[in-house]
C-alpha cells in the first residue's frame, strides 16, 4: 500500500491510498468523475516530472505530488433573471471563482460582485466547478451585485443591490428600510444620482457610502380666478409667512382678506409649517381674495328665491352670469337700496355672510312660434327686446342665406321683437335660400326620409334640425355616416345618407376604485366597444378588462343596449407568473384586481409541494397574503411571484454525534430564525468545516437541501481583574481547551503581564482544562497580575538590577547572587542586615523600586555604605521581565452588523493588516473589511500614519 498525492489544475490537492496500483487512465477518469469534468476533458498527468501517457502504470509512490491538469473549453450562454444575456467562451476545467473573473473583465466597467447559479443536483453537490460530466451546460444564470452603505442619523446599514437597478428603485429600497416620509436626493461624492439612470452608470466603487439629502422645499400650484402659478418655498415655511408673499406677488390690498383651501380645507392655522399642514410635492392650492357671502336672491314681487356665493371684491354685474338672470335686464336691491353694477360688494359694507338681495327683471318676455315651409312649428319664449336671430340660433338656422317673414312681410333677424310689432302667440315664418336635400333613417329601423337643410349645415346642427316627432321622445341620438360616427363640427354638402342611433346612458361600477362612471353607448354597440371605451380612459390594455353583470362574464359580441337600465361591473384582471428562484416562470394565470393574493397563492398550491413564496425580493407572510391584488399591483398589470420548496437538513451535535435533529427550511430563510426554535444561541453551526454566519440565510451560507450541519456549544466567560477592578468576557466552544490557552493571549494582548488565577478564591491550574478544573459555563475568573518589583542591588563596585515577583524573599534574591565573600543584604536607607524571610514587597517605595546594598557583615552595627567614586558597566538582570510600551493605544471596533463594540489596545507602529489579521483569527469573523472615518483602512500603513489616536472609532462590515 502507498499514498498518492495530486494536485489538481495547481488548485485542488487530494491525497488517497492505493492497495497495488493504477494506471494514468484511471486516475484521470476518477478525477473527471469526482470533480464533474467533462467526460470529453483533455488531461496532462506529470509524474515525478515526466508526462506520462494514459497506459502508464503506478505501482509506487512518487517523490512529489502527481501535477494533473485538465481542460475543455466550450461557448454558454449566461443570462439573468431579467433576460439579460450573454455568451462567454470558458474553460469548465477552471474553478467557478476563475470563470466568474473572467467574466467580471468582459462585462463589467467596474469590479463589482458576480455569482454564477447552476442548477442543484441534490446527489452530487459540487461547489468548485461547473458540474458538467453528465451534460455539458448551454446556458447558466447568473447574479450581479453591488455594495453600498449609507450612514442615516446615526443608523449605518450596508444595502446589497443589482447595479443594473435604477436609482429609483434603490431610493425606495432605502425609503423603506428608514422609513423616510419626505422625498430626498442620493448622492456619491458630491454627485446627484438621477433618479432615471441606472446605479452602475455612475462606476461607483463597491462598499462605498452614500449619502441622503432630505428635500427641503416643496413646488406647488397656486390656482386663483382660474389661472395656475408654480410657487416653491421651504417645507418649514409657515403659513402665515406664504401668504404674505402671496400678497406681494399678486399685490393685493392690505384690506382684502386672503384664503388658501387645500384638498377642500381651509387652511386656517397661520403658525403650521408647509409639512405639519401635510401638503404635498406639486398639490393644487385655491386662492382666494376678499370676504365670502352666502347670498339669498329673492324676487322683489314674488315668492322665488335662488343662492349663489360671491367675494367681497367681485363686481355685483356677476350676477348677471346666473342661470335666471342671462339676457334678462335685472336690478338688484340690498336693504331697499339698489345696488351699482360696476362697484364690488364692498359697498354692502357688512360683516355677515349670509345676505339677501332682492332683484326686479325688467325685459317683458313673450310666446312666439317658429314654422317652417312643411308646417312644422317650434314655440319659444323670448324677450321683446331681444333680436329674433337669438331664438334662432337655437334651432340652429340663424345664418344669413335665411328668409323670415310676419304677417307676409319679411323682416330681418337682426331686428327685435318689439320693433316689427310682434305680439304674444305670434307666428314667424322661415325658409331657407341654399337647400340641400339629404336622406337620413332613424335606428333600429332602415326606411329613408327625406329633410331639406341649409348647404354647409355641420353635423350637430343636421342631429337638432331633424323632426322633432322623433327626438320628442325623450331619447338622445348620435349621428352617424357609413357606419362611422359623423363628426358634429364637419359640414355636410352633399346628399348622403344618414343614420340616427338611440343613445342612452348605463352606469357601471368600478370593482377596483368603488367609483360609479356613467358612459354613453347607442343600441347598436357591444360589450367589446365598452372594453375599448374604459382602456382608453383608464390607460390599459383592452385584454386586461372584464365587464360582468351579477358576476356573470359577458362575452365582447353581446349587445349593451340588453342592459342599459342595469348597473355593470368593470374590473381589472392582473397576469401573475409564479417563478422557481433562480429559475424561469413556470405558471401563469389572470386573476381579476381585488381577489386577495392568498386566493392567487391558494390556486398555485392545489397540486404542489410545500412552499413559500416572495414578491419584490420580499417575503410574503400572512399580513400580506390578505391584500388585495389591486392593492399590490396598484398600476401594474403582471407580477411575478417568486417560490421556493421546502427543504431537510439534519443538524447533528458535534462532541455527540448520536445527537441528530431534522429541520425543515427555506433556503432565504435566516439561519438564525430556524436553529434557535430549537437550541438556544449559545451554539455554533458548521457547514462542510466552516463556520455558519446565524444572522444569514441559508442560501448565503450556501447550505444546500439535505446538508448535514454540526454544531457544538458556545461557554461564556468572566475574567474579573483584580488589579484595576475590569471585566473581560470571552467565550470557548469546548470544555476540553486548556485554561491558559484561552486566557493568556486576553491577558497579553492588553496587560502584557504575568497572571495567576482563581475561581471562588481556589487557585486553578492553568495548563489543565476547564473540564479538569470544573470550572463550568457563565463562570467568572479572577485574574490576579503579577506586578513586577524593580530591585538594584549596590555594590562597591557594582550595581545590579533585577525585576522579581512582589513575592520573592531576601533568601531567593541572595541566591541569585555571587556570594563567595560570604556578603549579606542590607537596608539602603539605615544600613540594617536584612533577614532571609523578610518579603521584597514590605520593602517597596511608590514607585515599586527597591535598593538594597550589599556587602559583608560587621560586627559594627552602623557602618554605612559609601560607594566608590567609580561605578562600572550596570548588569542588568531580569527574572520574568514584563515591559509595557508607552506608544500602545487603545481603540474601539463597531460592529456594524449588530452595533457591538470592542476595545482593543494596539501599538502605533504596528501595520493595520498585522493588527486586523490577529483580531480575524481571534474574533473568528471572514469576509470582513475594517474601516476609519468612512473608509477601508490601508492596511500597509501603521495606525500612527493614518492618525489614530486614543479611543478613536473603527467600524468592521
Amino acid at each position: 500500500m502507498f499514498v498518492i498525492q495530486i494536485i489538481i489544475n495547481n488548485i485542488e490537492k487530494i491525497t488517497f491510498q492505493q492497495d497495488d496500483y493504477i494506471s494514468v487512465q484511471e486516475i484521470i477518469n476518477n478525477i473527471i468523475r469526482e470533480f464533474k469534468f467533462p467526460r470529453q476533458s483533455k488531461s496532462l498527468i506529470e509524474i515525478d516530472q515526466v508526462i506520462r501517457d494514459p497506459t502508464y502504470i503506478v505501482n509506487f509512490q512518487p517523490n512529489s505530488p502527481i501535477k494533473a491538469n485538465f481542460s475543455y473549453e466550450t461557448t454558454i450562454t449566461f443570462f439573468d433573471k431579467f433576460n439579460n444575456s450573454f455568451e462567454h467562451r470558458c474553460d469548465l476545467c477552471k474553478s467557478i471563482f476563475q470563470i466568474e473573473q473572467e467574466i467580471i473583465k468582459e462585462i463589467l466597467p467596474i469590479e463589482y460582485s458576480l455569482q454564477i447559479l447552476q442548477p442543484i443536483d441534490e446527489q452530487n453537490i459540487n461547489t468548485l466547478y461547473i458540474n458538467s460530466y453528465e451534460k455539458i451546460p448551454q446556458q447558466l444564470e447568473f447574479t450581479i451585485y453591488a455594495n453600498f452603505y449609507i450612514n442615516f442619523y446615526g443608523l449605518h446599514h450596508q444595502f446589497k443591490i443589482n447595479p443594473f437597478n435604477l436609482i429609483e428603485l434603490i431610493k425606495y429600497e432605502i425609503l423603506e428600510f428608514y422609513n423616510i416620509q419626505q422625498e430626498f436626493q442620493l448622492y456619491y461624492n458630491e454627485t446627484e444620482l438621477n433618479d432615471h439612470q441606472q446605479y452602475i452608470t455612475y462606476l461607483i466603487p463597491d462598499h462605498s457610502e452614500l449619502k441622503i439629502k432630505l428635500q427641503t422645499r416643496i413646488k406647488l400650484f397656486i390656482k386663483y380666478q382660474n389661472t395656475v402659478h408654480e410657487y416653491s418655498c421651504q417645507l418649514n415655511e409657515k403659513l402665515e409667512k406664504l401668504k404674505q408673499k402671496l400678497i406681494q406677488i399678486y399685490q393685493i390690498p392690505e384690506k382684502y382678506q386672503l384664503q388658501l383651501t387645500y384638498k377642500n380645507n381651509l387652511l386656517k392655522n397661520d403658525q403650521e409649517s408647509i409639512s405639519q399642514l401635510k401638503i404635498e410635492q406639486n398639490s393644487i392650492i385655491i386662492m382666494e381674495i376678499g370676504n365670502k357671502y352666502q347670498l339669498t336672491l329673492q324676487d322683489k314681487y314674488s315668492s322665488k328665491y335662488f343662492q349663489c356665493q360671491v367675494r367681497s371684491i367681485d363686481l355685483v354685474s356677476i350676477l348677471d352670469k346666473q342661470d335666471p338672470f342671462i339676457n334678462q335686464q335685472v336690478i338688484y336691491y340690498f336693504q331697499d337700496k339698489e345696488l351699482i353694477k360696476t362697484e364690488t360688494f364692498e359697498q354692502l359694507n357688512v360683516d355677515t355672510e349670509n345676505l339677501i338681495i332682492q332683484y326686479k327683471i325688467e325685459k317683458l318676455m313673450i310666446n312666439v312660434y317658429f314654422q317652417d315651409e312643411n308646417q312644422r312649428q317650434k314655440k319659444m319664449g323670448v324677450i321683446i327686446s331681444d333680436q329674433i336671430k337669438y331664438a334662432l340660433q337655437q334651432l340652429n338656422q340663424a345664418i344669413d342665406l335665411i328668409t323670415i317673414s310676419y304677417q307676409g312681410r319679411n323682416i330681418s333677424i337682426e331686428s327685435t321683437y318689439e320693433k316689427e310689432g310682434i305680439i304674444n302667440d305670434s307666428i314667424i315664418y322661415y325658409k331657407i335660400n341654399d337647400k340641400l336635400e339629404i336622406k337620413y333613417t332613424i335606428s333600429p329601423n332602415f326606411q329613408e326620409h327625406l329633410i331639406l337643410v341649409q348647404n354647409n349645415i355641420t353635423g350637430a346642427q343636421l342631429l337638432k334640425i331633424i323632426p322633432q316627432v322623433y327626438l320628442n321622445q325623450g331619447y338622445k341620438y348620435k349621428l352617424m355616416l357609413n357606419n362611422c360616427d359623423f363628426p358634429l363640427d364637419q359640414k355636410i354638402t352633399q346628399n348622403q345618407c344618414f343614420r340616427l342611433v338611440r343613445i342612452f346612458d348605463i352606469q357601471f361600477y368600478s370593482q377596483d376604485d368603488n367609483q360609479v362612471y356613467l358612459e354613453t353607448f347607442s343600441q347598436e354597440d357591444t360589450i367589446l366597444e365598452a372594453k375599448q371605451k374604459f382602456s382608453h380612459k383608464f390607460s390599459l390594455l383592452q385584454d386586461s378588462l372584464i365587464i360582468l353583470y351579477k358576476d356573470i362574464l359577458l362575452k365582447d359580441d353581446q349587445l349593451i343596449h340588453q342592459y342599459k337600465e342595469k348597473q355593470l361591473c368593470i374590473s381589472q384582471i392582473i397576469g401573475v407568473s409564479f417563478q422557481k428562484r433562480n429559475g424561469i416562470a413556470t405558471f401563469s394565470k389572470r386573476f381579476q384586481k381585488q381577489v386577495s393574493l392568498k386566493s392567487v397563492l391558494n390556486d398555485f398550491m392545489k397540486e404542489q409541494s410545500p412552499c413559500r413564496f416572495q414578491y419584490n425580493e420580499q417575503l410574503i407572510d400572512e399580513n400580506f397574503e390578505n391584500k388585495l391584488l389591486k392593492d399590490i399591483c396598484q398600476d401594474q398589470q403582471q407580477i411575478i411571484l417568486t417560490y421556493e420548496f421546502e427543504q431537510n437538513l439534519k443538524l447533528i451535535n458535534k462532541e455527540k454525534q448520536t445527537e441528530v435533529y431534522k429541520i425543515k427550511f427555506y433556503p432565504k430563510e435566516i439561519v438564525g430564525s430556524v436553529f434557535n426554535k430549537l437550541l438556544d444561541d449559545k451554539f455554533q453551526y458548521y457547514n462542510k468545516g466552516q463556520l455558519i454566519d446565524t444572522y444569514k440565510s441559508f442560501d448565503d451560507n450556501n447550505i444546500k437541501n439535505n446538508a448535514q450541519i454540526y454544531y457544538n456549544k458556545i461557554y461564556q466567560f468572566t475574567l474579573d481583574i483584580l488589579n484595576d477592578k475590569s471585566n473581560i468576557k470571552f467565550q470557548v466552544n469546548s470544555l476540553n481547551h486548556r485554561i491558559i490557552d484561552a486566557i493568556s493571549p486576553i491577558i497579553q494582548k492588553k496587560y502584557s503581564l504575568d497572571f495567576t488565577a482563581y475561581v471562588n478564591n481556589r487557585l486553578i491550574n492553568l495548563q489543565q482544562s476547564f473540564k479538569q478544573q470544573s470550572i463550568n459555563n457563565d463562570a467568572t475568573i479572577q485574574i490576579q497580575l503579577l506586578i513586577y518589583l524593580t530591585v538594584t542591588v549596590h555594590d562597591n563596585e557594582l550595581n545590579k538590577i533585577f525585576q522579581v515577583d512582589p513575592n520573592a524573599n531576601i533568601g531567593q534574591l541572595n541566591k541569585l547572587l555571587d556570594n563567595k565573600q560570604n556578603k549579606k543584604l542590607f537596608s539602603f536607607t539605615d544600613q540594617i542586615q536584612l533577614e532571609d524571610h523578610i518579603l521584597l514587597s514590605t520593602l517597596k517605595k511608590n514607585n515599586n523600586k527597591v535598593d538594597l546594598v550589599y556587602k559583608e557583615a560587621t560586627s559594627i552595627s552602623n557602618s554605612i555604605y559609601q560607594p566608590s567614586g567609580l561605578i562600572l558597566d550596570c548588569i542588568s538582570q531580569t527574572q520574568n521581565i514584563k515591559t509595557t510600551d508607552n506608544s500602545s493605544i487603545d481603540i474601539i471596533i463597531q460592529n456594524m452588523n449588530n452595533d457591538e463594540k470592542l476595545q482593543e489596545t494596539v501599538r502605533l507602529d504596528q501595520k493595520l493588516g498585522d493588527f486586523f489579521h490577529n483580531f480575524q483569527l481571534k474574533m473568528e469573523f471572514f469576509d470582513i473589511n475594517l474601516f476609519y472615518e468612512g473608509e477601508i483602512v490601508d492596511y500597509e500603513k501603521t495606525f500612527e500614519e493614518i492618525g489614530a489616536g486614543s479611543q478613536s472609532l473603527f467600524e468592521i462590515i
